[in-house]
């Protein structure tokens, strides 16, 4: 969550980058293949520079989580044109970023009512309502809740978490060393 100023400026960039979507040869509803290379890479560093500059303000709150199932089921919270087309996301080549606008009159806490389906969305929901605490406990009349999203892999089974817990990994070996070593 930014807030003040910079929520302005952030939300006009990214509202002009969204802006500049172009038609998909397919059917998706979703790809960065909607934006030009050069979107994509400006929309890549803008998530990058939030992330280095995450503890410093205007950003008033930051959670950052790895989830291997679902991510939650978050693209409720975020608006859409009438072809459905999500008109506050932009994707680049690594990163998506999706965006909310503060004050709404309550919009976004609405939807965030109703039973969560899965744990990754009671998670998600309750990151959410964080950082619209946060925000209600600056002083600022405006600000911009940022949701950045990076693929790093496939959906992980549960059956391949099952079987993880029963061995020690390569890795987690190499990193439990004793000093003396």
């Amino acid at each position: 969550m930014v807030a003040g100023c910079a929520a302005t400026k952030m939300a006009s960039q990214l509202q002009s980058w969204a802006g500049r979507r172009q038609p998909l040869k397919h059917k998706a509803l979703w790809s960065s293949d909607a934006w030009s290379p050069k979107i994509q890479k400006l929309v890549d560093e803008f998530a990058k520079c939030l992330g280095s500059r995450c503890s410093k303000p205007p950003v008033v709150y930051f959670a950052e989580w790895v989830d291997m199932w679902s991510a939650g089921n978050w693209f409720h919270l975020f608006d859409r044109q009438s072809d459905g087309v999500y008109s506050t996301g932009v994707a680049g080549r690594h990163f998506e970023i999706f965006w909310h606008c503060l004050p709404d009159d309550e919009r976004l806490l609405n939807r965030l009512h109703g039973d969560s389906q899965f744990a990754e969305d009671a998670w998600l929901r309750q990151r959410v309502r964080e950082a619209i605490d946060a925000f209600g406990n600056t002083n600022a009349d405006r600000g911009i809740l940022l949701f950045v999203r990076e693929p790093i892999g496939a959906t992980v089974l549960d059956e391949e978490v099952a079987e993880s817990i029963l061995t020690v990994p390569e890795w987690v070996s190499d990193i439990c060393r004793d000093a003396s070593s």
